[in-house]
C-alpha cells in the first residue's frame, strides 16, 4: 500500500487543481479541427497536434523526444522551458 498524504495536503491539492481548472475555464481558446495536416512525426498520433498547434499559431508544450526534434521548424518547447519564458515576461 502506498503513501498517504496528509489530509490537508489533500485539501491543497484540490484548491489547486481548482484554480488551474477555473484558469482554463476563464482563459482556454477552442480551434477547430485542422483539415491539413503533414507528415512530420514518426509518430503519426502526433501530427494532429502539430497540425493543431500550428493552426492556432500556439506553442506545443512537449517533452517527447522525437516531437522536440521538430522545434528548430515549429514552436514547441519543454514544459521547463515554457515556463522559464511566461516568468521572463
Amino acid at each position: 500500500m502506498g503513501a498517504r498524504l496528509p489530509e490537508a495536503a489533500n485539501e491543497d491539492r484540490a484548491d489547486e487543481s481548482d484554480e488551474f481548472l477555473n484558469l482554463l475555464r476563464d482563459t482556454a481558446v477552442l480551434i477547430e479541427d485542422p483539415t491539413a495536416r503533414k507528415h512530420r512525426s514518426p509518430d503519426p498520433a502526433d501530427d494532429y497536434l502539430l497540425a493543431l498547434a500550428e493552426s492556432a499559431q500556439a506553442v506545443l508544450v512537449c517533452g517527447d523526444q522525437h516531437v522536440l526534434e521538430l522545434a528548430d521548424e515549429l514552436p514547441i518547447r519543454t514544459a521547463g522551458a515554457f515556463l522559464e519564458t511566461l516568468e521572463s515576461r
